[in-house]
């Protein structure tokens, strides 16, 4: 037996859905798509300034588009479809860019003085968690679908 057949053999019993990548299924198809809820719920009670509200609107679009995108992802790497990995790593790469310039936000907003003391707020606290949170996750995941000898055995070819 040669070191590839045994590489093969040894990754045969990594095929398909399971260990990690159920969790990275699971991720996309429950965890991203319900992230749009508390936003979308804050946008429907429309409370707050107009400045909030055009923020929280900017901020239901771009959660919906992920939410989106997240269950394309997801299911597409749940049916097994050829090049699902890489649309999953091109999620990520987004979910990593948005991480960035929200990060980039963050830190705008600290420096320059915002005249809704209700932005502001929203801007220094949880958001510098969020992006941080979401660059870890991203950067994570990517090296995932990169390095895992599942989802090369999976979605080879």
């Amino acid at each position: 037996m040669s070191a590839e057949q045994a590489t093969r053999s040894g990754e045969s019993g990594r095929q398909g859905i399971g260990g990690w990548l159920l969790v990275l299924v699971a991720y996309l198809l429950l965890f991203e798509p319900l992230r749009a809820v508390p936003v979308l719920m804050a946008l429907s009670l429309g409370q707050g300034s107009a400045a909030v509200q055009n923020v929280l609107m900017v901020g239901a679009v771009v959660q919906t588009g992920i939410a989106l995108f997240s269950l394309y992802a997801g299911i597409g790497l749940m049916r097994l479809r050829p090049g699902a990995a890489s649309i999953g790593k091109i999620f990520f790469i987004v979910m990593l860019t948005l991480g960035v310039l929200e990060l980039g936000m963050v830190v705008l907003g600290a420096v320059v003085s915002v005249s809704d003391p209700a932005i502001a707020s929203m801007v220094r606290g949880p958001a510098t968690f969020q992006a941080i949170t979401q660059i870890l996750i991203s950067g994570a995941w990517l090296v995932y679908l990169e390095q895992s000898r599942r989802v090369r055995a999976t979605f080879a070819g």
